[in-house]
């Protein structure tokens, strides 16, 4: 399987691992914020319509407070 490692990809994936998880956007952001990942509702709207990207660091830190590798991410976006 060929990954796309693209704002679209990331965005989709990280909805769909979001709601695998049945949380809320705003449920999502409280989490974050409980790892010291700063971030706003919009930019995590933001970051699943693919109208922005993460940079890699903060992916990684999503990645580790929603428990998954970077790389689930990327898959989850990719079976989109």
């Amino acid at each position: 399987m060929k990954l796309n490692y693209n704002a679209s990809n990331f965005g989709n994936g990280l909805r769909t691992l979001r709601k695998q998880q049945g949380l809320t956007q705003v449920e999502l952001v409280t989490i974050l914020k409980a790892h010291g990942i700063s971030i706003c509702i919009q930019t995590l709207s933001n970051y699943e319509n693919g109208k922005t990207h993460a940079r890699s660091p903060k992916i990684i830190q999503i990645a580790k407070a929603m428990g998954v590798k970077t790389i689930d991410i990327f898959k989850a976006g990719n079976d989109e």
